[in-house]
């Protein structure tokens, strides 16, 4: 039974030297929800459920390798030395949502576009990639377990609208930088929250009402939308969960070539209603 007024640990099972953290049963489980919603849209549209499920064997361990891979060179501490090997035990804990993203759509947009050519790619994207928000948001409560992505050190009282069992796994000490009279603003939560919002409105609203939308405008919408959110967020957070590499911010300057690679795919889309545009000009 879990103790709401005390820290929670980020193993849910522990058997000898086996263990199953919190953070790996959200990734799996958001990884299968996306996969689902996935599936039930595309069977609305006449295809057979059967044409995502090879695709999302390969996304999704791309995927974990991919966010492993990208914590490693651009995130970690690259320390494993002899053992470099560990680069791809994703079960160690290290990983980058972003680099999980991005080679997972590498993989899933090259193995679909050779095993289903006959679907628009673009359509395929606005099926799948919107999606992946409600997984992003799953991820976050991972990291709250963890006790990861949190902001600045404020006062228990300026955080009154949060449970108990928020707030004291983000009292000082242990992992968290805050004296221990402070807890940390739960950047995980705020971050969670906008991606749940983002995942109904492109996934369900959008989807649904979006005069004018076009192959493509969905998926567009989450890469600006997550860019952003990202790039708004990152330099909340706490200087101790700050990812920097050679002295850059990867995960910030990530997150602002997703939101321009998103702006750049939707402009695409629109090609020719710009161009008349400026034509009329």
């Amino acid at each position: 039974m879990i103790d709401f007024f005390a820290k929670l640990d980020p193993v849910l099972i522990e058997l000898g030297n086996f263990s199953i953290k919190w953070y790996a049963v959200f990734i799996l489980v958001g990884a299968l929800l996306t996969y689902y919603v996935s599936q039930r849209l595309i069977k609305k549209d006449g295809y057979p459920t059967s044409v995502l499920e090879n695709t999302f064997y390969i996304a999704f361990p791309a995927g974990l390798v991919g966010a492993r891979i990208w914590w490693y060179f651009f995130e970690g501490t690259n320390s494993f030395g002899a053992d470099w090997y560990r680069i791809f035990f994703v079960w160690e804990g290290g990983l980058s949502i972003l680099g999980g993203v991005l080679f997972g759509f590498l993989a899933g947009y090259i193995y679909f576009q050779k095993a289903h050519p006959e679907i628009k790619k673009l359509y395929a994207m606005d099926i799948v990639i919107p999606n992946i928000l409600i997984a992003q948001a799953l991820g976050r409560w991972g990291n709250f377990f963890n006790q990861e992505v949190y902001g600045a050190c404020v006062t228990r009282e300026s955080l009154w609208f949060l449970p108990d069992f928020i707030t004291n796994q983000m009292a000082g000490g242990g992992l968290i930088a805050c004296p221990i009279t402070l807890v940390a603003q739960p950047l995980f939560l705020y971050e969670m929250l906008l991606n749940v919002f983002a995942f109904i409105m492109i996934t369900f609203v959008l989807r649904k009402f979006w005069r004018g939308r076009r192959h493509g405008d969905l998926a567009a919408l989450y890469f600006i939308w997550y860019g952003v959110v990202r790039t708004l967020l990152e330099p909340l957070r706490h200087p101790d969960f700050i990812m920097t590499k050679w002295g850059i911010p990867t995960s910030l300057v990530t997150a602002i070539l997703f939101a321009l690679g998103g702006l750049a795919l939707l402009l695409y889309t629109h090609r020719d209603q710009w161009l008349r545009r400026f034509q009329k000009r």
